[in-house]
């Protein structure tokens, strides 16, 4: 497999839906938006992941994920808890657009407040976005940003665990295992294979395991 082909492996037990329009079964559910790396790709964007249990949740914002959106029938507006797995581009940048739309057009479409989660560094980089584009330090709804590292978060009836993976040296990244109604998820981001990620996906009924390079580069 080429290094420049971005693939994800997923391992499924259970339902998945790639159609948000059908509506909420009351099931965790996974619509794909994005799976590719960082060289751009016709046929696949970048990664980003919207899992619904009893609230919505975004796993990363890779770019063209607005668009993708759309075409699967998920209101932008309704996205209340984000969260990063590492902070290169490819993985975060749709953020960018995303807040842009959420303050120009508040007065057309109300939201709710927006919890971003992801690992150190995340607040500073929120913070430089909107001290740099016009109009991002405007927002009536609040953005509350979380550096977090190994934790576990309980979020209305669905329950977050952050672990620190291998990613690049220097460079701090988290894999995240959802739980929710009986059924757990694991993304791994960009991470490498690696001890802790074994153990973040142990007894998972779905693994979304990033696979960029071949095997003789894991």
């Amino acid at each position: 497999m080429s290094s420049s082909v971005g693939l994800i492996y997923i391992i499924v037990r259970f339902w998945m839906t790639n159609d948000a329009k059908r509506g909420w079964s009351g099931k965790m559910e996974v619509t794909i938006l994005g799976s590719g790396a960082a060289d751009p790709q016709l046929d696949r964007g970048n990664a980003c992941y919207f899992v619904r249990t009893d609230l919505p949740i975004l796993l990363d914002f890779g770019p063209g994920a607005l668009i993708q959106m759309m075409k699967a029938g998920i209101d932008r507006n309704e996205l209340t808890h984000l969260f990063f797995s590492h902070l290169h581009a490819d993985h975060i940048s749709e953020f960018i657009p995303f807040f842009f739309h959420a303050v120009i057009y508040e007065h057309e479409h109300s939201r709710r407040d927006v919890t971003l989660y992801g690992p150190p560094g995340t607040r500073k980089l929120v913070e430089s976005i909107r001290a740099v584009f016009p109009g991002f330090d405007k927002a009536r709804f609040k953005l509350e940003v979380h550096e977090i590292g190994e934790t576990t978060i309980r979020i209305g009836q669905t329950q977050v665990s952050a672990r620190p993976v291998k990613h690049s040296p220097g460079l701090q990244a988290l894999g995240y295992r959802i739980e929710h109604a009986g059924r757990t998820l694991v993304y791994s981001g960009d991470a490498i294979f690696c001890s802790e990620l074994i153990e973040l996906c142990r007894g998972a009924d779905v693994a979304i395991l990033e696979a960029t390079f071949p095997e003789e580069h894991p």
